[in-house]
């Protein structure tokens, strides 16, 4: 039984296990970090002698081929964009699936994905490789993620981090920015500009070795004060020179494809391209995007169907008043109930229901009074004798009463004529 000492014996207990959960958290939470660390530490003990593609990709020279496309298809679901990855990790994993593709033949050449033979499986096969290989005289790099990270590195030790970033980014004005670099490039015939950095923070492009254009396009880089916004607010004022550069730097077409190449992966029409595509298609294919794409197909479908039955109430309710207006005599009969929502209430609909009710309305009547005379018929056979004689006297003077009055009825007629 519950008495009160218990009741305040469970609430102690309960006190005293609110301070425990606190430290729960902790616990699984430093456990959980626990296991993090050693699963790098694990990673790194794994794949730190082995080729920068493979530490991408998480995987050893020599596995097979199936299991190196699993790897990047895993990799991706880690680091692409649509999951909130970043771009420039997905195209390095998408670089390193195209150089670890090398080890079994697969090879981009002018543009075109080629399968040259896995060398690895027997000597025959190496054979065939290295006379394919002969006969082809374009340059085939031995690492693109080699010379895209080297290349990358080399335009942010000339750009900086900050310009690198703000020419690079995936924004409304990373999109402006580079559309005004390519109008100076087409006016000027140079692929190389100078983009000035003016000291309130301001980004000015000039043409490279050639005099300012009037009205140079000016960006704002960075967090800016309001002083330095309302500067570069106007491009005249820097135009005129009255503010100096802090910085001048050279910036290429090539650079500018370097930094955007992260936004253009599946573009490309090597290997890496290739892959990128696959990668966002399996990844289209999931469960939870199936399930995305059926709550929007059902959503999409209730909405397509309230759409229809409310223009299809709003034209018959446009009927009905047109109907109203032509015929205003017939308005008391023109209601809701015997409107159709697919054609309306119209003259030609409103005769076929009279024409019907008044059928059904015959038949009704034609079958009571079969049913009537019958119930009569067998009425009157149960009747005695005297009860027939007094029905049949009473039926002769109704008919000759009724006879009477259809004669002075005739006769009455007859006079007014």
């Amino acid at each position: 039984m519950f008495t009160i000492s218990k009741g305040l014996r469970c609430a102690a207990i309960i006190k005293s296990s609110e301070g425990m959960l606190p430290v729960l958290k902790d616990y699984v939470q430093a456990a959980a970090q626990r296991k993090e660390q050693d699963e790098a530490v694990r990673k790194y003990e794994t794949f730190k002698d082995v080729p920068l593609r493979y530490q991408l990709l998480e995987v050893l020279p020599g596995q097979s081929m199936a299991t190196t496309k699993l790897k990047y298809l895993l990799a991706c679901r880690k680091h692409h964009p649509e999951v909130g990855g970043d771009p420039e990790m997905f195209l390095r994993i998408s670089l390193a699936y195209q150089d670890c593709m090398k080890d079994f033949g697969i090879e981009t050449v002018d543009n075109k994905i080629v399968n040259l033979g896995n060398f690895q499986s027997c000597d025959h096969e190496m054979k065939n490789y290295l006379e394919a290989r002969s006969r082809i005289t374009s340059y085939i790099p031995l690492s693109t993620l080699d010379d895209h990270i080297n290349q990358l590195e080399g335009v942010h030790g000339r750009l900086g981090m900050e310009l690198s970033k703000k020419l690079s980014d995936h924004s409304d004005d990373a999109f402006w920015l580079l559309e005004d670099i390519e109008k100076v490039v087409e006016a000027t015939g140079i692929k190389t500009v100078k983009l000035s950095v003016l000291e309130d923070g301001t980004l000015k492009i000039n043409p490279l070795n050639a005099p300012a254009l009037e009205g140079a396009t000016t960006h704002l880089l960075g967090n800016n004060p309001p002083a330095a916004q309302s500067t570069a607010s106007n491009p005249s004022t820097v135009a005129k020179g009255e503010m100096s550069a802090a910085s001048e730097t050279e910036v290429s077409l090539e650079d500018l494809a370097c930094l955007n190449a992260k936004h253009n992966v599946q573009k490309r029409q090597d290997v890496a391209g290739l892959a990128s595509r696959v990668a966002t298609g399996v990844m289209n294919n999931t469960k939870e995007k199936f399930q995305v794409r059926f709550e929007a197909l059902v959503a999409a479908t209730i909405a397509f169907n309230l759409g229809f039955l409310i223009l299809a109430y709003i034209d018959a309710y446009v009927r009905a008043k047109h109907e109203e207006d032509a015929r205003p005599q017939v308005k008391e009969h023109i209601t809701t109930d015997t409107m159709l929502p697919w054609w309306g209430n119209d003259s030609e609909y409103e005769a076929q229901v009279k024409r019907i009710f008044v059928d059904e309305w015959r038949k009704a009547r034609s079958s009571s009074r079969r049913v009537q005379v019958f119930q009569d018929g067998v009425s009157r056979e149960s009747l005695s004798s005297t009860e027939k004689e007094a029905l049949d006297v009473n039926i002769f003077e109704v008919t000759a009463e009724r006879l009477l009055k259809m004669r002075q009825h005739a006769e009455e007629q007859n006079g007014r004529q």
